[in-house]
């Protein structure tokens, strides 16, 4: 039968082994004098923390005490392993100033010692195997028998080996552990539960505590308004506009707190089970000069290192030198994208924009500098609008200022009416400006005062003055140049109607004369105005008695005095009519003689289809710029009424200006048509 399976027996009592505490004046081997800094009272070991964390002497201490074979019973883990490896700052706010940690120290016999098997170290962590333990232990066993006198007696004393159950204890495996280099992170809750349970089972019993990281160095924005918000731009009456982000380039004043710098905040060393330490990576330093741009100073200040505007403008931060700059205009590197930006109103007064301005996207600013491809709208109040590379697709209108593109435009239409076009190459494209200069245009549609052009494909153009170097044809589409002349029978209608206008305010006028000379002639009109001019003069002095004769006599003609006074003041705006119908007189002979002024054209080579005529322009009609894209093309090709053909053909050359005296724009020398 097999009998029920016992527990393994305890491990020996704190009273069954002895204490290694010796005296230092008759210390023994295998004892231990206790330092100044450990006292021992009734109820354990207790350390002063003020004295034992210096030079690491409690470290020591527990260190000889392991060697010389003893171990710490009932020992209090956490506060022993922080007495041994923790920060000696970090005690005192944790622990008392004298602070137990231990029961006792006790001898470690070697037969004990024996009882724990060695450790095995993986990947860093410590592993035991825990299995029942059994003690040997030598007994003298007494052998009786027949001795030679006959009797029955003690014959001899045997020696015999007993392997008895016992059990291990969490204590002496710490100082096992410790023998075997293993120092700290043992897991002392799970061994002690192990060895309870009497299983046998793996388990690893200490762990390396991983270093903490810590912080590297940074700056933080000082204000708010230093973030860009792209959520949609919320518009008056709480609407939102999705396709506007809400803050997109900050705008900044003088001595403004940018940002601050953050030292780097060292981090934690970690501990091998060993007890060596794992450093931790010293976090990266900034030179928070290195950021310091234009515009822009650092100060110290008493909460640490900031860097502050000294002027006011636009902050830009280069994403990848890291330079914070302070610049009178803004300054973007991402382009213009549903996804970036979105639609940008800008308040500044120069932008430049280094990424591309994509589809359907509007730029709306004062001037701006586009370093990439442009595929949206740039709308621009004045300044200048500068194009370094293409402008494909979209479109760039400046009110009151030049544009210039150095790429290819095409299919854009660009709209300059009070600036110039400067362009290198259009295909495709709507022009509209005071002045139009291109190296070379195909298929463009052109209208301004002045246009210049080294090379013109198959373009419709018109306007007053037309310079084209060469012209010629593509895709058997003719070339046709509109010289815009002005409607003189307008000048005479208008002149007409106004000396119409003259003659009938005169007339009223004379009748007007006539009405005040029929009051006058009245005879005591004319009595009273004969004796009013004499008092004013002061020619004639009336008697009291004479008084009261004179106030009923201007009683009298009172009524007749107003109406003299009514048609006086009508005379006088009548002849202030006349004097306006003459200024307006004035004014038109001026425009007259200004009209066609400078209206010229000159081809200096037709090497392909070109059609050439004047257009006459009516006073009162709409200017052509102010037609839609598509009715302009159209007029610009259309034959009508209006139109005076002066010149079709694929070869030779063209000049011709207007003639003032000849009723629209008759031709002072007409080149003969190539044969």
């Amino acid at each position: 039968m097999n009998s029920a399976p016992t527990m393994p027996p305890s491990p020996p009592a704190a009273g069954d082994q002895a204490c290694a505490i010796g005296n230092l004046a008759d210390l023994q081997e295998g004892e231990i004098a206790l330092p100044s800094f450990i006292s021992q009272r009734p109820d354990g070991l207790y350390v002063d923390l003020a004295e034992a964390t210096q030079n690491d002497q409690f470290f020591a201490f527990v260190e000889r005490s392991f060697a010389i074979g003893t171990f710490f019973s009932q020992l209090d883990y956490p506060p022993f392993i922080a007495l041994l490896f923790d920060d000696p700052a970090s005690l005192g706010g944790r622990y008392p100033p004298t602070l137990r940690f231990a029961g006792n120290i006790l001898s470690f016999a070697p037969e004990r010692q024996a009882l724990y098997r060695q450790l095995k170290v993986d990947n860093g962590e410590a592993v035991y195997l825990f299995e029942p333990a059994y003690l040997e232990t030598v007994v003298d066993e007494p052998i009786m028998g027949d001795l030679e006198d006959g009797s029955f007696g003690l014959l001899r004393v045997e020696q015999r080996t007993l392997n008895e159950r016992t059990s291990l204890d969490v204590d002496e495996f710490i100082a096992a552990a410790w023998l075997q280099d293993i120092r700290y992170g043992i897991d002392y809750a799970a061994v002690a539960q192990a060895i309870q349970s009497g299983k046998t089972e793996r388990l690893v019993v200490a762990r390396p505590r991983p270093f903490i990281p810590g912080k590297d160095a940074e700056i933080k924005p000082e204000s708010s308004n230093l973030q860009r918000s792209n959520a949609p731009k919320r518009l008056s009456g709480g609407r939102i506009d999705l396709t506007q982000f809400e803050n997109r380039h900050p705008q900044v004043t003088k001595d403004l707190r940018l940002f601050k710098k953050f030292p780097r905040q060292p981090g934690e060393d970690g501990l091998e089970i060993s007890g060596k330490p794992i450093p931790a990576p010293l976090p990266a330093d900034l030179d928070l000069s290195h950021c310091a741009g234009p515009g822009t100073q650092i100060v110290n200040e008493a909460d640490g290192e900031c860097l502050i505007t000294t002027a006011a403008g636009f902050l830009n931060i280069d994403a990848a030198s890291g330079l914070i700059s302070i610049t009178a205009k803004i300054v973007s590197r991402e382009g213009v994208s549903l996804r970036t930006t979105g639609d940008l109103q800008l308040a500044g007064e120069e932008y430049e924009e280094f990424g591309e301005i994509q589809e359907k996207r509007t730029v709306k600013c004062h001037s701006i500098t586009v370093h990439g491809d442009v595929f949206g709208n740039i709308v621009s109040q004045g300044g200048e609008v500068l194009l370094k590379h293409n402008l494909v697709g979209g479109s760039a209108s400046n009110a009151a200022g030049d544009i210039s593109v150095e790429g290819v435009c095409s299919g854009a239409t660009l709209l300059a009416p009070a600036g110039c076009l400067h362009l290198k190459k259009a295909e495709n494209c709507l022009l509209i400006g005071r002045e139009v200069h291109i190296d070379q245009a195909r298929c463009c549609d052109i209208l301004a005062d002045r246009i210049v052009i080294a090379n013109a494909e198959s373009c419709a153009i018109a306007g007053h003055q037309v310079e084209v170097v060469q012209a010629r044809n593509a895709r058997e589409v003719e070339n046709v140049f509109s010289l815009l002349v002005p409607d003189l029978s307008a000048f005479h209608a208008k002149r007409n109607h106004l000396h119409e206008e003259e003659a009938r305010l005169k007339t009223a006028l004379e009748e007007q004369q006539r009405k005040i000379d029929s009051i006058r002639q009245q005879k005591e009109i004319s009595h009273y105005l004969k004796i009013a001019s004499k008092l004013q003069r002061k020619e004639l002095t009336l008697a009291p008695e004479q008084q009261e004769g004179w106030k009923k006599l201007a009683t009298q003609v009172a009524p007749a005095l107003r109406a003299l006074r009514l048609l006086s003041d009508s005379g006088h705006a009548l002849q202030a009519n006349i004097e306006d119908v003459h200024s307006q007189l004035a004014a038109l002979d001026s425009a007259e003689q200004e009209a066609g002024v400078g209206v010229a054209c000159t081809v200096g080579q037709i090497v392909g289809e070109t059609r050439i005529r004047s257009l006459t322009v009516k006073l009162d009609a709409p200017p052509l710029a102010q037609l839609p894209a598509k009715e302009l093309r159209l007029r610009l090709r259309a034959t009508d009424n209006a139109s005076r053909p002066l010149f079709s053909g694929d070869s030779g050359q063209f000049a011709w200006q207007y003639a003032k005296t000849q009723v629209n724009a008759e031709l002072n020398h007409p080149p003969e048509p190539p044969a």
